[in-house]
């Protein structure tokens, strides 16, 4: 038996080394494999990180974008308000100027060749000193424009045979002593008052008019302080052809 039991040492000992050589080996490749592993997931990782930074970056640039946008936007909107302010306050000024200019054209175009007026006083007219042109301030009616309220002034814009017509009231016993003029020489007259009550002259004449010619009312002689009755005092003429 003693023979067997050396064949059986030595192979019980092939065996051993045999397993000892294996499995070191096996271990290795197994460790190898899971290194390649967290590797791989390392380098994921890290380039995970850095899309996450450069997507961190890049929403930090868009918000600072934005706020930039909106305070450039907001400017802007205040300046289009404060222009629109003052396009709205220019063209509230403008406005009876623009309807002004709207109705002379219209009168313009309308009556064309046409001339008409007639203006009263607006107002008693105290004590009036010789030489006065009376203004007859309230204008009814002004087709061609050519009364000017503010001298009591006809001016010809167009040549022709025209028929003018002026009355004046008296209302404080005095005497009125008027005149029609034609480029400042008398060619009409008229004499207004009465010591006892309110009265009012009219008087009337036609004229040939060249266009630039002018036509007002002057008081040349007044007496006792007589006052201009506005309700009858009154300045008109119109062009009969």
């Amino acid at each position: 038996m003693f023979p067997h039991a050396i064949c059986l040492v030595m192979v019980w000992s092939s065996f051993t080394k045999s397993e000892s050589a294996w499995y070191p080996e096996s271990k290795a490749n197994d460790v190898s494999n899971l290194l390649h592993v967290v590797t791989d997931l390392t380098a994921q990782l890290e380039e995970l990180k850095h899309d996450r930074e450069k997507d961190v970056t890049e929403l930090s640039l868009l918000k600072a974008e934005n706020m930039r946008f909106k305070e450039r936007m907001e400017m802007e909107t205040n300046y289009l308000r404060q222009r629109v302010t003052q396009l709205e306050s220019s063209a509230q000024q403008a406005m009876p100027l623009l309807n002004q200019t709207r109705i002379n054209r219209q009168s313009a175009t309308t009556d064309k060749g046409h001339t008409a007026f007639y203006a009263i006083l607006d107002q008693p007219l105290h004590a009036p000193p010789d030489g006065t042109t009376i203004k007859f301030s309230r204008v009814i009616t002004n087709v061609g424009n050519g009364y000017k309220a503010n001298s009591g002034v006809f001016t010809c814009t167009a040549s022709g045979l025209y028929y003018f017509s002026w009355s004046v009231g008296e209302v404080n016993h005095g005497h009125i002593y008027s005149e029609l003029k034609k480029n400042g020489m008398a060619v009409g007259w008229a004499l207004s008052g009465d010591n006892t009550i309110a009265s009012a002259t009219s008087q009337s004449v036609i004229l040939h008019l060249e266009t630039g010619e002018e036509v007002d009312i002057v008081i040349t002689y007044t007496g006792n302080s007589p006052v201009l009755w506005e309700k009858f005092s009154s300045f008109s003429g119109f062009l009969i052809v």
